[in-house]
Formats: C-alpha cells, sequence, structure tokens
C-alpha cells in the first residue's frame, strides 16, 4: 500500500510503511474517543507520535 500511495502522489511525504502503520494505530486509538478528537487534531503528528510512544501505545515507551 505504502509503495502504491507513493506512486499515486509523487512527491508527497509520509507513506512509508511505518508511517502508514503509525497511523492505523493512531485512528484505532482515538476513533471512539470523539471528545478528545478536536484536542488531538490541535497537536503536530510528531508530537501526537511522542505523546503516544511515552504513553507506550506505539511501542516507543
Amino acid at each position: 500500500m505504502a509503495r502504491d500511495l507513493q506512486v499515486e502522489f509523487p512527491g508527497r511525504n509520509g507513506f512509508s510503511s511505518q508511517n502508514l502503520w503509525l497511523m492505523r494505530q493512531f485512528f484505532n486509538e482515538y476513533s471512539d474517543k470523539p471528545k478528545l478528537q478536536p484536542l488531538v487534531a490541535e497537536i503536530s503528528w510528531a508530537k501526537n507520535l511522542l505523546i503516544m510512544a511515552r504513553c507506550g501505545r506505539f511501542g516507543g515507551g
């Protein structure tokens, strides 16, 4: 899927296999928490990953 997206959107970053996996985990974490979604949207992707890693959600913590 990562390669297909990279071909479909040349010159765009963020479609690595690892990043797609993180996006899926991110979605799974917040999809059932509608009150948190607006707050999470205000934080950059990198900071969200850092928060999730430190909480042990992405295996970094």
